[in-house]
């Protein structure tokens, strides 16, 4: 007879968000079990964790699993096939018994924030499916919510989990509310090891997607709001700052990023001729950054962000999201200089710009905006503007190999960053 894990194995390799090794068939191990309390007596809930060894590199994932004592019918939504006693088994976010059985599990792990979001669910709906499925929950009498489940799951805490925790600990306003999340823990060649499975958070009012704001603005000439996102981004950093960790910059991680500059400046060069003509101007901004004083501390930051991975209410509040990437690909907390995260930005305003048409006056309102409402909430965590330029830079010379590469038609764009920060034209640097 067919084992569960093979049964499991051979519905995974039919599905889209599976990632196959060699012959595409999973190679499964099962890690840990987590039994969920179901409110629906006809439905068994329960979560797996696995570990395939199939790929050259094992791969992590969950299976949210409901077994009902019903006969097979090839045509159902989500059906996995047999399992033992004549039960059948479903993809649990194909069945409406998983949702309520994914709140009260969170409540029962101590990890709901308010227990009354554990109520009866009288609508669950499959928002999107793939490697990241978002189930929406509308428990009785109280806000919709939205559950993010991993079914390629990190080894090691995720970061959105990590980063929504301690924001809602410090109450930043810069996530949706925060109803919970679902760790799981399992020993594994005598190692202790902790992954997230689940962030659920409440669902917000329509958002308009910060990329598209900024961009709309730029084409109008319009404000952008955008010393409110810097005053948001500052405030996130200070919480994640303090709710995590901070430590100093050593020596040896000044001299380590700042090689990794001077090295892909050098690629680009050999690559992209107008490099090469920044080339020297571009060094002078690198050693500007590298004969601070002192560098700011490292600490937990989202970073991969930029204008995309914001959004913006309709009452003027900016959300961040995507702590980590779209796609994170280890766990723990994001560790790195701050000023990353504003270079994102930076970075992501200047190709609004540039796609707009706009230059001048228009996107040096807005950048300053940016860093100055960034300096007024971070406080004493201000990061030094030649900091910030060099990395700004960073990100357009690895910009101007790729447009040069494969869209050179927008290769002005990070072209035209790199001559206003080699120039020397910014204006309203956040102080040293």
């Amino acid at each position: 007879m067919q084992s569960t894990l093979d049964r499991i194995a051979d519905w995974m390799a039919t599905r889209p968000w599976y990632s196959p090794g060699p012959g595409g068939i999973p190679r499964l191990r099962e890690l840990a079990e987590l039994f969920l309390p179901s409110p629906d007596p006809t439905a068994r809930v329960r979560l797996l964790l696995v570990r395939d060894d199939a790929p050259e590199t094992p791969v992590l994932y969950q299976v949210p699993l409901v077994e009902r004592d019903v006969l097979a019918d090839p045509s159902a939504p989500g059906l996995i096939g047999a399992g033992y006693g004549g039960a059948t088994l479903f993809d649990g976010v194909a069945d409406s018994a998983f949702a309520a059985a994914l709140l009260a599990g969170i409540h029962e792990a101590g990890h709901l924030r308010d227990s009354a979001d554990d109520r009866m669910i009288v609508e669950s709906t499959l928002v999107a499916d793939g490697q990241d499925p978002v189930l929406r929950l509308q428990p009785y009498g109280r806000p919709a919510l939205e559950a993010h489940l991993h079914r390629r799951v990190l080894d090691g805490p995720h970061p959105d989990a990590v980063a929504a925790e301690a924001l809602a600990d410090a109450g930043a306003g810069a996530l949706p509310r925060l109803a919970g999340v679902l760790p799981v823990r399992w020993v594994e060649d005598g190692t202790a090891h902790v992954a997230h499975l689940a962030v659920v958070r409440e669902s917000t009012a329509p958002t308009i997607d910060g990329w598209r704001h900024v961009a709309a603005a730029a084409r109008h000439g319009a404000e952008a709001d955008l010393g409110a996102l810097g005053r948001t981004l500052g405030a996130v950093h200070r919480a994640l700052g303090d709710q995590l960790s901070r430590h100093a910059t050593t020596p040896d991680e000044r001299a380590t990023a700042v090689g990794a500059w001077r090295t892909r400046l050098a690629g680009a060069a050999s690559e992209v001729s107008a490099v090469a003509d920044l080339a020297e101007a571009l060094e002078e901004v690198y050693r500007r950054a590298e004969a601070l004083p002192e560098w700011p501390t490292t600490q937990a930051v989202h970073g991969a962000l930029e204008l995309g991975l914001t959004s913006r209410t309709d009452g003027g509040d900016w959300l961040l999201h995507a702590f980590g990437g779209t796609q994170p690909t280890t766990g723990g907390e994001r560790v790195d200089l701050a000023a990353l995260d504003l270079a994102g930005v930076l970075r992501s305003l200047h190709y609004a710009a540039g796609f707009a048409g706009v230059a001048g006056a228009w996107a040096e309102e807005q950048r300053s905006a940016l860093r100055q409402g960034y300096a007024a909430a971070a406080g004493e965590a201000a990061i030094p503007g030649a900091l910030v330029d060099a990395l700004e830079a960073d990100f357009a010379v690895v910009d101007a190999v790729w447009e040069a590469r494969g869209r050179p038609e927008a290769v002005g764009i990070p072209l035209a960053a790199l001559r206003r920060i080699a120039g020397g034209s910014r204006r309203g640097a956040l102080a040293a």
